[in-house]
């Protein structure tokens, strides 16, 4: 699965996994991500788990923004676009896992 939230905001992944209907939720390792997305840089993995194969959950704090900017795969780059058109591209579900 993968989780997107705002930068300025943590998981709260008991929640998540309630949330999920799944009994044990932790954090990929640099090594689990890299398997995922061989292509990009360590910690960059875009959040566009259907193009992995993986669902994504969107925090609702995040939905409510006009614009979100992504990663893009690397550390030198990310990209600006609509939430709206992040929600058609990726389809995500959106619900309260996170907090400031």
């Amino acid at each position: 699965m993968l989780a997107v939230l705002p930068a300025s905001e943590a998981i709260d992944l008991a929640r998540f996994a309630t949330l999920t209907g799944t009994h044990h939720v932790t954090l990929a390792s640099e090594k689990d991500m890299a398997s995922i997305a061989p292509l990009c840089d360590p910690g960059c993995l875009p959040p566009v788990g259907n193009l992995f194969g993986l669902p994504v959950y969107v925090a609702a704090s995040l939905a409510a923004d006009d614009v979100i900017a992504i990663d893009s795969g690397t550390h030198t780059e990310s990209v600006c676009m609509t939430y709206a058109d992040f929600e058609t591209m990726v389809q995500p579900r959106v619900m309260r896992f996170s907090h400031h």
